[in-house]
C-alpha cells in the first residue's frame, strides 16, 4: 500500500483535533498519534525499499499519438500483472507490453505523487505474466534451439513447448497531406522439442512436426472440426492433444 506525506498529515491532523478531555488523556492521545505516524512511515519505507529493484529501469518513450489502434499487447490500458525481475517476483504491477519497441513498461509513482512510466531492463526480466499469458525471456540457451533472444508467449508448457513471438509493426500512411499511424500485428509460432525449434505457419506444419502421431492428430482434427480461422487456438489444441498421447 502506498502511503504519501499528504495522507499521513491528514491522519495526524484528524487525530490531533482538539478534544475536551483531561490533560492526561490528551497526552495519551498525542503519544498514540506519534506512534501511529512512526509506524505508518516505517511501513511505507519498507514497501518502498521492496520496490526499488523494480523501478530500476529507464524512462519509457512512447510512440507519439495520435494513431489508430494501439502498440501494446492485448490492451491499450495498463493492466495488473506479475514480473520476475532481478531475481525477485513482483505481483499486482500495472504494466503494458509495447510490441513495437519490444519493451515491458510499468507505472510508477514518484515521491511527489506524479505518475511516470518506466521501461524495465530486458536483461533483468526472467518472465512476466500479463492478461493470462506468460512471456518468458529466451536468452539463447541450448534448450530453445536456435530461437533468437527475446520475449516469447509460452502457449503450451509440456513435453514439447509451443511459443509465440509477438510483434507489431508501425505503419505510416499519408492521406490528405496527413500522416496516419497504425499498427500491424505479426505473430510467429514455434514448436520446441529436444532442443530444436520448428517454425509453424499452418496446420500442415504442425502435423508434419508431430508426424509420429499424425494419424491420431488427424482424427482429432476431424472429430473436433478444427479450422485455421483461429490459428493459435488450433495449434494449442493440437499440441495439447499430442502431449496427452505420450
Amino acid at each position: 500500500m502506498r502511503i504519501t506525506a499528504a495522507i499521513l498529515s491528514a491522519i495526524a491532523g484528524s487525530l490531533l483535533f482538539p478534544r475536551y478531555v483531561s490533560g492526561q488523556q490528551h497526552a495519551s492521545d498525542s503519544l498514540f498519534v506519534a506512534q501511529a505516524v512512526a509506524s505508518a512511515v516505517a511501513a511505507y519505507d519498507r514497501s518502498q525499499r521492496g520496490q526499488v529493484a523494480l523501478y530500476n529501469g529507464a524512462e519509457y518513450v512512447p510512440i507519439p499519438e495520435p494513431y489508430e489502434g494501439f502498440p501494446f499487447f492485448a490492451s491499450e490500458y495498463l493492466e495488473e500483472g506479475s514480473v520476475m525481475y532481478s531475481g525477485e517476483l513482483f505481483h499486482n504491477v500495472p504494466m503494458e507490453y509495447d510490441l513495437v519497441q519490444d519493451q515491458l513498461v510499468i507505472e510508477h509513482y514518484d515521491q511527489r505523487g506524479y505518475v511516470t512510466e518506466v521501461r524495465l531492463h530486458d536483461d533483468l526480466i526472467d518472465y512476466f505474466d500479463l492478461l493470462g499469458h506468460r512471456f518468458i525471456h529466451v536468452r539463447g540457451e541450448p534448450d530453445w534451439g536456435d530461437l533468437r533472444p527475446g520475449f516469447y508467449d509460452l502457449l503450451h508448457d509440456g513435453k514439447i513447448k509451443l511459443l509465440c513471438r509477438r510483434k507489431k509493426n508501425k505503419q505510416d500512411r499519408i492521406e490528405d497531406r496527413r500522416v496516419n499511424v497504425s499498427f500491424i500485428e505479426r505473430n510467429t509460432y514455434y514448436l520446441v522439442r529436444d532442443g530444436q525449434a520448428i517454425t509453424l505457419r499452418n496446420k500442415a506444419a504442425v502435423l508434419k512436426a508431430l508426424a509420429d502421431k499424425k494419424k491420431a492428430l488427424r482424427q482429432f482434427v476431424r472429430a473436433n472440426r478444427l479450422k485455421e480461422v483461429d490459428k493459435e487456438e488450433m495449434m494449442i489444441s493440437l499440441v495439447q492433444h499430442y502431449d496427452s498421447l505420450n
